[in-house]
């Protein structure tokens, strides 16, 4: 797993945590990751509910376990163990837990380097070690392992945005580009000078990520008078809604 970005989710800041191809088949590829350094409480959010919940907590004692979010008596996490060791030339401790699931999946962390070692039964079977990190700045361990990192095409935005259309002024036709940190349920409008809604462009629900839409006045503009000859000249607005964001933005039509 490889903390890549971090997010604004409901006024929250989250780690958009990936995984890698094997976790990616029995898990999500990505996860949203919130920690209460207070309380040392992991959180994550679950776009399908809408909502976060208790993922792991850092100060578990052995035997505490994390409740599954969809059903809350059945244990998620079991600290299994708590035990000093010495790694990476340091004295630290290394906390063992497993998880209360068919695939029999556990994993370990080490007091001031974080996850460490990870194994699934799935498939065959896995198991992931940590044998060299780079903690603000300062390199522990071997990191050399790491031979070739494929850049991701289709990067998760880390924000919503709306773009200026392009080109802009425009006829007969513009591009408008949008992206999404999370899923939601988009609509995308577009309104004359009066603020009267003219053409629904989007009105969906969306997955993550970036888009592009065309728009046409001549044809996605309502009710065009019976003689007017197409739609007319000027400024219009185009309008982003998802959950609780909205951004408007101007747009001029010439002929």
């Amino acid at each position: 797993m490889e903390v890549v970005k971090d997010t604004m989710i409901q006024s929250k800041n989250y780690f958009i945590v990936e995984n890698n191809l094997l976790t990616q088949m029995i898990f999500e590829r990505r996860m949203f990751l919130r920690i209460d350094s207070t309380s040392g409480l992991v959180y994550r959010y679950w776009e399908d509910l809408n909502g976060e919940f208790l993922f792991h907590s850092l100060n578990a004692e052995v035997g505490d376990t994390i409740p599954y979010p969809l059903f809350p008596e059945e244990p998620y996490y079991i600290l299994m163990s708590e035990e000093p060791i010495s790694f990476l030339d340091n004295e630290t401790f290394i906390r063992n837990y497993i998880e209360n699931l068919p695939c029999g999946c556990g994993h370990s962390l080490i007091r001031g380097y974080g996850l460490a070692s990870a194994h699934f039964n799935e498939f065959g079977g896995s198991d992931d070690n940590l044998k060299g990190c780079v903690i603000n700045g300062v390199l522990h361990g071997d990191t050399t392992f790491v031979v070739d990192v494929e850049e991701d095409q289709n990067p998760i935005p880390t924000e919503y945005k709306l773009e200026q259309n392009y080109p802009n002024p425009f006829n007969p036709s513009t591009i408008i580009n949008y992206q999404l940190p999370v899923a939601g349920n988009v609509t995308l409008k577009v309104f004359d000078v009066l603020g009267r809604e003219v053409a629904t462009l989007v009105n969906e629900e969306k997955a993550a990520g970036s888009y592009k839409v065309e728009f046409n006045p001549a044809s996605s503009i309502k009710n065009l008078s019976a003689g007017r000859q197409g739609p007319a000249s000027g400024v219009y607005f185009y309008q982003l809604r998802v959950a609780e964001f909205i951004e408007t933005k101007k747009m001029i039509l010439i002929k």
